[in-house]
């Protein structure tokens, strides 16, 4: 019961350090970690502080785009990827590199679609993220064999 209580009240201090983010722009990925503002390390700190200074400019355009992802979601997305972190969380190490495994497929199956298709999967995504009700499975490529 502690732990749960902790953890509620670490992600409720995250939630709010995630609110102050959009209070300010978007940091410069090459960037040193001593050269964020305040609120860019307040967002960053919880989970990257000691690992940003070692990330490479894509890997810390990439840290950052996901903190404006976390910013933009409703509160029910925010629920659905924290279960989903947690799920993945909970995976052995070799669960969790077949997962890693399988979406490199996809990504690579994507990646070999034509451009026409490629859009087309990522504007259906973004109607339903924007909360449409429509199913983009069908425009995915097929499911990698395991």
């Amino acid at each position: 019961m502690k732990t749960l209580f902790k953890n509620l009240i670490r992600n409720l201090i995250v939630f709010a350090l995630v609110g102050l983010w959009s209070a300010t722009a978007p940091a410069e990925p090459d960037k040193r970690w001593e050269e964020l503002t305040p609120q860019e390390r307040q967002v960053l700190e919880r989970t990257h502080a000691e690992r940003w200074n070692s990330k490479t400019p894509e890997e810390r355009e990439r840290m950052l785009r996901g903190a404006e992802r976390w910013q933009k979601m409703t509160p029910e997305q925010r629920e659905k990827a924290r279960e989903r972190h947690e799920k993945f969380k909970s995976m052995t190490p070799e669960e969790r590199a077949q997962m890693r495994e399988r979406h490199e497929k996809r990504r690579e199956a994507f990646e070999k679609l034509p451009p026409e298709k490629q859009q087309a999967i990522r504007d259906c995504k973004k109607r339903r993220h924007a909360g449409e009700d429509i199913d983009c499975r069908s425009l995915m490529p097929e499911k990698p064999k395991s």
